[in-house]
């Protein structure tokens, strides 16, 4: 649906706001994904933001995702961080919101099904 690659999150210091999105007809899923590889070590809160007239936008619940942290394994798997919501009645547009206390980049991905 939208892959907005090396985005930044700092405006204010630790903000970003996706373009808006249109719902695909049928689609009743959304994800949103965001590389991890800058992530601030305070974590990051995601949010999708959803329409159902394309103009005002509501914030559903924040996902607070840590930063990672080391098990002793020495393995550092920088999987993507990825929420997702589901619709009986899908909205027709969705935006992705990141808030950080810190600004970093990201790659962001909005998909539906």
């Amino acid at each position: 649906m939208a892959i907005l690659l090396n985005q930044t999150v700092s405006l204010p210091a630790g903000l970003y706001n996706s373009p808006a999105v249109a719902m695909p007809l049928g689609d009743h899923n959304v994800e949103l994904s965001c590389s991890r590889n800058n992530w601030p070590a305070s974590g990051v809160d995601l949010h999708v933001r959803a329409s159902f007239d394309g103009v005002t936008y509501n914030d559903l619940d924040p996902m607070h995702i840590p930063a990672w942290v080391d098990d002793g394994t020495g393995k550092h798997p920088l999987s993507n961080a990825v929420i997702g919501f589901g619709w009986n009645t899908p909205p027709t547009h969705v935006k992705a919101k990141v808030v950080s206390p810190s600004a970093f980049s990201s790659d962001v991905k909005i998909s539906t099904s």
